[in-house]
């Protein structure tokens, strides 16, 4: 049974007589009348101050009052608020503390690595064989209320191979420190945009011409050179990388990639998703890379698209792990969760997008997003994105939620009635403020 120690408190400086306790000045033979079962009166050596260890130890036998057999409590008395306490000095013939009665430990959580010496020691051990002990009621500590935690300046300290063992908290401080450091050096760049899920470069050649930097991610090899080759000259002058990779939970593996012949958008790394319709997949092997690798070497975007099939879902979970958030995201509203995801980044208002009535949009002039491109969009574009999308669609994620629900359970009673394919857009409100969005 774990046992809860009390000490006295430290008495002034200097080395006093021997045979008193400079705490309460009661002689030593006193005290150990008052011992607990099983523990033998100790009394206090002659003061080693100006020896070495060595002669100290030879001189009088003292080993510093620590006993060599326990396991952890010898490395505490250093700051002990023993009996008769020299200073650095006399630390060779340091006499053994005097411990209070021995009392059952009482509940509450022991808090983290202690810093400061509380008074207090939670042993596996009854007691430290031969110390001399004070009588009860005596130590000048008062004693706690059961259930009641430790104060902060003095948490109890916990030994022994009983002791509650718990992450260090440098874990989460090193977290905390990262997401601080990401909020504040890693603001969005306003003229870049990340195109996760390329194809063929559809939605990379609007940007391009609204005056854009693209960083556009592609698993499939020949699409990335396809592409690359079309914008040769904006590759050539750093307004387009094009990264031959799969996003994925672990950066730098090779996995595979299911390519569908027929439906070449619905290519993906789930072979059941790229499959669908019972469709003739074929099997490659590409390289893997995650949001945040993307993010460290490109930095944060203003709009970050992301139509990846079957890792929607992923991409916005690395996201939210990440830290640091483009102004505007969009991604396919393929579940619940994710728009919970969205949520969970800390954008307050979305926009639900019907993907096959795309053909009737037109990009507003002026232009709200860098410049004007007359663009015929269709159902291989993501469309308008961030703020020139329709300011009266904007709502809170309750209501996105609410919509995105009634438009799955009508597409499950018809599906005639509920056509296409739904895209969910995520901002913060103080990105819309002046578009009168609330």
């Amino acid at each position: 049974m774990r046992r809860r120690l009390r000490r006295t408190r430290r008495g002034g400086e200097g080395c006093p007589a021997p045979g008193t306790c400079r705490a309460r000045d009661v002689p030593l033979p006193a005290m150990a009348a008052a011992t607990h079962p099983g523990q033998s009166p100790v009394g206090r050596q002659p003061c080693g101050r100006g020896r070495s260890r060595a002669d100290a130890q030879a001189a009088t036998g003292c080993d510093g009052g620590l006993d060599p057999g326990h396991p952890r409590l010898p490395g505490l008395f250093h700051r002990s608020a023993c009996v008769g306490l020299a200073d650095e000095t006399c630390r060779a013939c340091r006499p053994p503390p005097v411990i209070g009665p021995l009392e059952p430990a009482r509940p509450g959580r022991q808090r983290g690595p202690q810093r400061r010496w509380s008074g207090k020691i939670v042993s596996p051990r009854s007691h430290h064989p031969g110390m001399p002990v004070e009588p009860a009621g005596a130590c000048p500590r008062g004693r706690q209320r059961p259930g009641r935690r430790p104060p902060r300046r003095g948490a109890s300290l916990a030994v022994g191979p009983a002791r509650r063992r718990r992450a260090p908290r440098s874990c989460g401080r090193d977290r905390r420190r990262r997401l601080r450091y990401h909020g504040r050096m890693s603001a969005p760049q306003p003229d870049l945009i990340f195109d996760i899920g390329l194809h063929r470069g559809l939605d990379t050649d609007v940007y391009l011409r609204k005056g854009f930097r693209v960083v556009a991610l592609e698993a499939r090899p020949d699409f990335c050179a396809e592409v690359a080759a079309r914008f040769a000259a904006e590759v050539e002058a750093g307004r387009l990388t094009v990264v031959p990779c799969a996003l994925y939970p672990r950066g730098g593996e090779s996995i595979a990639f299911w390519v569908n012949p027929e439906k070449d958008d619905w290519g993906s790394i789930d072979r059941a998703w790229a499959a669908k319709a019972g469709h003739a997949v074929t099997e490659i092997t590409v390289p893997t890379i995650t949001l945040s690798e993307l993010f460290d070497r490109h930095g944060v975007p203003r709009y970050l698209k992301c139509d990846v099939e079957g890792m929607d879902e992923e991409c916005i979970r690395q996201l939210l792990l990440d830290g640091r958030r483009p102004d505007f995201v969009s991604a396919e509203a393929s579940s619940f969760d994710l728009i919970c995801l969205l949520r969970a980044c800390g954008y307050d208002r979305a926009q639900l997008v019907n993907q096959a009535l795309l053909w009737d949009v037109r990009p507003p002039e002026p232009p709200r997003e860098g410049r004007h491109a007359a663009v015929q969009f269709t159902g291989h574009h993501s469309g308008l994105f961030g703020r020139e999308l329709d300011p009266r669609r904007w709502t809170s994620f309750q209501e996105a939620a609410e919509r995105w629900s009634d438009y799955f359970r009508l597409q499950a009673r018809d599906d005639r009635l509920a056509l296409g394919w739904l895209d969910i857009h995520a901002a913060r409100r103080e990105s819309l403020a002046d578009l009168g969005v609330g």
